[in-house]
């Protein structure tokens, strides 16, 4: 995308992009399910109305104590002790910020998305790339290599 848009002769403006599958938490979760072999729940009403009593700074906390540790460990056991990958959380991505990206209009100067549905057959590759890296662990079950 960046090539192509360094290519156009004329200005143009900011171009978003985005899956155009209209990517949503479960069905991201859906795909990453596939791929590690877990099983995602989200929290509900009840827990929601507890984050925003607690407020998200220490809901928060509390996640990434408990997502840190494990993930140090499993990056530990992987041999891998420094990596641009963490699944660090944010207190304001706790808010509810929505957000939808719309990427269509870079389609626009003839710009085709190689990948414009998240599946996991469009995402395990990167995984097992990162794997290979040793910027991501393969995780307690693994990660099945690309058939």
């Amino acid at each position: 995308a960046l090539w192509h848009v360094a290519m156009l002769t004329s200005p143009q403006p900011v171009y978003n992009l985005s899956d155009r599958s209209d990517s949503n938490q479960g069905s991201i979760n859906q795909v990453l399910e596939q791929i590690f072999g877990i099983q995602t729940t989200f929290a509900g009403n009840v827990a929601s109305s507890a984050v925003k009593a607690l407020g998200f700074k220490s809901a928060a906390e509390a996640i990434n104590d408990k997502h840190m540790e494990a993930w140090g460990e499993m990056c530990k056991a992987a041999g891998i002790f420094n990596t641009p990958l963490t699944p660090y959380l944010d207190p304001e991505l706790l808010a509810h910020n929505h957000l939808a990206v719309d990427g269509r209009l870079i389609e626009s100067t003839g710009f085709q998305y190689a990948t414009p549905v998240l599946t996991e057959q469009a995402l395990r590759p990167q995984v097992v790339t990162y794997i290979e890296q040793k910027l991501f662990p393969p995780g307690p079950s693994g990660v099945a290599a690309i058939d």
